[in-house]
């Protein structure tokens, strides 16, 4: 799948290309590429970023993960090349696990991974300890 720009719409209405963030980010393989989120878009499942892909938000865009999976509301495993801005994140929803993130970076991301102008936030209640905005570890620079 590609498209002249390699630029990519998720939202609902007129223009959109996908109404998840998660359902793109699965289709784009012709990359680099970005992907421009419009309004708020629902998730049901973990969302796995992908080296060399950005996601840029338009004005008052948000992903919202809302699940009972005990992992993190964002993935991104060893991604590199990518910019995420301008953007809300959140992780939502109920589960018994305690430490829930709501961005977890981890593996051999490095400095080209750039989260600019994103707000990050975790909603999620839990039996334990409620969840934390964002984690970066093993060996994620």
């Amino acid at each position: 799948m590609s498209n002249i720009s390699n630029v990519w719409r998720v939202g609902s209405g007129i223009g959109a290309d996908f109404a998840t963030l998660s359902a793109a980010l699965a289709a784009i393989h012709d990359l680099p590429a970005t992907i421009e989120v419009q309004g708020a878009i629902a998730e049901t499942t973990t969302v796995t970023a992908r080296s060399n892909i950005s996601v840029r938000g338009l004005p008052g865009a948000s992903v919202t993960v809302t699940s009972t999976a005990t992992g993190a509301g964002f993935v991104f495993a060893g991604t590199t090349g990518a910019v995420w801005q301008d953007i809300t994140l959140i992780r939502a929803g109920a589960n018994a696990n305690s430490g829930v993130y709501c961005v977890d970076v981890t593996g051999a991301a490095d400095s080209t991974l750039r989260f600019e102008n994103c707000y990050i936030s975790n909603t999620l209640t839990s039996s334990g300890t409620n969840g934390h905005g964002m984690h970066i570890g093993n060996s994620a620079t």
